[in-house]
C-alpha cells in the first residue's frame, strides 16, 4: 500500500491498488476506508507518495532503536567483534529487510507474535499442558472471511459483495457464512 494509491479527498477514503490478483483481467479494485481505518492508517502515510506505508525495514530499524534505548550498559568494542564473528560463522549476514511486505512476510509477521505469545502464556502459567495451544496461530485470510460473514449478517449480501470487491454474489457466498441464527428466527416466527 502506497500513499499515492489512497484517495483521501472524501469522507470515506478509497484505496486503489495498482497491483492485485485480478488486474490482468482488467478489473479495478477499490477498497473503502472508513473513519476507524483512516485513524489507524493516517500515521503511516508518507510524504514520499511512492513509499510503502508499511515497511519491514522501518519496523526492524524501530525495533533495534527501541532495544538500544532500553540497553542499560554501553556496547563494548569486543561485543562488535563477537557479533561479526557470529555472523561470519553463520555463513554471512542475513538478508536485510525489504521496503515492503510480501504475502509470505505478512503471514510471518502475524505468525511470529502468535508463537511468542503462546510461549509466554506457558511460561507465565506452568500448569498449562505443554501440548495445549493457548494462543492459536491464524492466517490473514481468516480476517477477510470473518469480516465477510459479519458484513453479510449486518448489511446484507450485496453490501458484502461491494466491500469485498467480488464481481459476483456467488463468490461472496463462499466467503461469507450463512446466518443460521436469522434463519432460525424467521422459522420461529412463521412456524
Amino acid at each position: 500500500m502506497m500513499t499515492r494509491e489512497i484517495d483521501t479527498s472524501g469522507k470515506v477514503w478509497i484505496y486503489r491498488p495498482t497491483k492485485h490478483k485480478t488486474a490482468h483481467h482488467g478489473h479495478e479494485r477499490e477498497i473503502r476506508l472508513g473513519p476507524k481505518a483512516q485513524e489507524l492508517l493516517a500515521p503511516f502515510l508518507k510524504p514520499d507518495l511512492d513509499a510503502f506505508c508499511f515497511s519491514p525495514a522501518e519496523a526492524e530499524a524501530k525495533r533495534r532503536a527501541d532495544q538500544r534505548a532500553k540497553r542499560k550498559k554501553p556496547v563494548r568494542p569486543w561485543e562488535h567483534r563477537q557479533d561479526k564473528a557470529r555472523v561470519a560463522a553463520a555463513g554471512g549476514p542475513k538478508r536485510p529487510p525489504k521496503d515492503r511486505y510480501s504475502v509470505a512476510t505478512y503471514r510471518k509477521a502475524i505468525k511470529r507474535p502468535c508463537v511468542k505469545a503462546d510461549k509466554l502464556a506457558h511460561k507465565k502459567d506452568p500448569t498449562i499442558a505443554a501440548d495445549l495451544v493457548v494462543v492459536p496461530e491464524w492466517h490473514p485470510h481468516q480476517l477477510r472471511h470473518t469480516a465477510a460473514t459479519r458484513l453479510r449478517r449486518e448489511f446484507g449480501l450485496e453490501a458484502a459483495q461491494v466491500i469485498l470487491g467480488h464481481r459476483t454474489l456467488a463468490v461472496t457466498q463462499i466467503y461469507a457464512e450463512k446466518n443460521a441464527a436469522a434463519a432460525e428466527e424467521v422459522v420461529g416466527k412463521i412456524g
